[in-house]
């Protein structure tokens, strides 16, 4: 079913309950395709359509209507594929809005990107069928997005003029200015908000045997008529921009409300897209961004930096198309930047990669990867596919690994041989296998080595989890299970011990009631009697005798009054037989 809002409705107008899949096309959205060449459309466009997408996915996931079936938020060229020139990279954002919200809700949402809108339908069940969370259709072929390694480029980039001037804005990144003044640039003028820090960060850097002048102007970046002016006044000719992308006020998908989310987008999209309409005109040497991993390889709680750095990573691809110098690197440099299996890099590697960065592709991503988390965040599912080529250590085939000790499952999943393990098991061993499982998550999702660290019977907040690390703890468990647990189960689950006996009642098997076994053994029997009335009169007879036998026993008639009974018939007169008959007719 396709739908312009937050569900499918019936002829009467209420909601269709129960469908599988509900597909929201963002190019049905009022003026979708109208001003596209207006100032700010782009950045309008991502504004809308991040608001959008974030209201259905909010309602689309709150409604237990729905069950377990997807979403899928379809756009047509958000993303480039194969160097192809798009006009539609405003609607990126949504892209990034929406990898974030999939990292809270695995299986849940599906992006698809088509070329051909009339092909809507096809496009939608060959990716759900190929089980992707995001592809682009072309020309009918499923194509999914993947990092590979790269060889540093073969000629350098076009270097900074050292009589020109380098406009440095955003929180800039201190390798990025080292590497502009080993490259030659020797005047910056720094674009600067009211903590000053971009010019603390550019003089720490430019502080060196060359001599280089920083000139700090205040600027608040809502202010795109100051840029122009800004640009107007520089005492030499611009050579160059630097950007980095700042940080932002976030949250998970539930907690954000349209006017926040808004807000927090445009401080981290709007900047560039000012610079990249104000500098059209003036011809700088290089256009470098860099930016958190975040449009791509979002954390729990990170919608708005995703859409935000989702959107200026399109940008720069676009520029690249027009012919225009543009490069992003995406990485991760504080010291808790690691995300997904990787690290944040040291200010060392950070400028040797920027030095091998120069005439490469517009979007590259240094990245330090951690091969034992890479693997381990594969084993629960909490792998984006975006990394997927660079695991080396993969488990094939369905196959899983076993959620206490790691090995591998040889074809089960883990959920699997967990209902396998616990059933036969009583309540209190049970409860001590899966205490053991969710020690073992939660000491993986806060980074202990053990889970000899994690006492079962403290309070998950004690331990240090907070609100995102309890959205990858319920994931983890949830891929480990199988089961699909609710947003607020830590809530009701304090401690690992009391979580454990809540998914005992969730995953073992019920105890079968004493009469179930034996009425299922009568169905089986009397199955058999049915057999027997073809057999010959003696076969039927013995049939009859052991039937009765078996009633005697059930109704606490003894073997010896059977036995009585018997010589009682043999020795009856016909009145005493009539009576007997009709004192059996009493007791059957």
């Amino acid at each position: 079913m396709v739908l312009s809002g937050p569900y499918a409705a019936t002829e009467d107008g209420e909601p269709r309950l129960g469908a599988a899949t509900a597909v929201l096309p963002l190019w049905l959205l009022p003026n979708a395709d109208e001003d596209a060449d207006q100032p700010g459309s782009a950045l309008d466009r991502a504004r809308t359509g991040v608001t959008h997408a974030v209201t259905v996915m909010q309602q689309w996931l709150g409604d237990a209507r729905w069950g377990d079936g997807p979403l899928v938020v379809a756009t047509s060229g958000a993303v480039t594929v194969r160097d192809e020139r798009t006009d539609g990279f405003g609607d990126a954002a949504v892209w990034g809005a929406v990898r974030a919200a999939q990292a809270e809700n695995p299986g849940r949402i599906v992006l698809v990107d088509v070329e051909d809108r009339d092909a809507l339908t096809d496009a939608v069940a060959a990716v759900l069928a190929s089980g992707e969370p995001e592809a682009a259709v072309r020309n009918g072929q499923v194509l999914v997005p993947r990092l590979t390694a790269v060889a540093p480029a073969t000629a350098a980039g076009p270097a900074p003029d050292p009589a020109g001037t380098v406009l440095v804005t955003g929180r800039p990144d201190p390798s990025a200015v080292r590497h502009l003044v080993a490259r030659g640039a020797r005047h910056f003028t720094v674009l600067t908000g009211p903590d000053g820090e971009a010019t603390k960060i550019t003089e720490a850097m430019t502080d060196s045997a060359f001599s280089c002048e920083v000139l700090a102007v205040p600027w608040e970046n809502t202010d795109p008529p100051r840029l122009d002016a800004v640009l107007a006044e520089l005492p030499r000719p611009l050579t160059g921009v630097l950007h980095g992308v700042p940080a932002t006020d976030d949250g998970v998908l539930g907690s954000l409300a349209p006017d926040g989310l808004d807000a927090a987008l445009l401080q981290v999209a709007a900047p560039v897209w000012w610079l990249h309409e104000a500098t059209l005109g003036l011809a700088p040497a290089f256009f470098l961004v860099t930016s958190p991993t975040a449009g791509l390889l979002p954390r729990i709680g990170e919608v708005a930096q995703a859409s935000g750095t989702a959107f200026v990573t399109a940008l720069v691809q676009h520029r690249a198309a027009l012919g225009l110098p543009g490069q992003v690197i995406a990485w991760e440099r504080d010291a808790d930047g690691g995300r997904h299996g990787t690290s944040s890099l040291s200010d060392d590697r950070a400028a040797d990669l920027l030095g091998t960065a120069d005439g490469g592709p517009s979007v590259l991503v240094p990245l330090g990867l951690d091969a034992g988390e890479l693997a381990d965040r594969e084993r629960y599912g909490g792998l984006p596919p975006l990394l997927a080529a660079l695991v080396r250590t993969r488990v094939r085939d369905g196959g899983g690994t076993d959620p206490q000790d790691g090995r591998s499952g040889g074809g089960a999943s883990d959920a699997e041989r967990l209902r396998e393990r616990l059933t036969g098991l009583p309540a209190d061993e049970a409860d001590e296998v899966l205490t053991e499982l969710v020690r073992r998550q939660v000491a993986a999702a806060l980074g202990h080595a053990s889970a000899a660290d994690i006492d079962p019977d403290r309070a998950f907040r004690d331990l240090g989890l907070d609100s995102l690390l309890a959205v990858e703890l319920r994931n983890r468990i949830g891929a480990t299970t199988g089961l699909r647990l609710p947003a607020g189960l830590l809530f009701d689950q304090p401690n690992a011990a009391a979580l454990a006996a809540h998914l005992r009642t969730l995953l073992a098997p019920p105890e079968e009631a004493p009469s179930a076994s034996v009425f299922a053994e009568l169905d089986r029997v009397e199955a058999l009697v049915g057999e027997a009335a073809t057999h010959d009169e003696d076969v039927r007879a013995g049939v009859v005798a052991r039937l009765r036998e078996m009633a005697d026993r059930l109704t606490g008639r003894a073997a010896d009054g059977a036995a009585v009974d018997r010589d009682r018939v043999r020795t009856a007169t016909d009145e005493e037989l009539f009576s007997l008959i009709d004192g059996l007719d009493s007791t059957i």
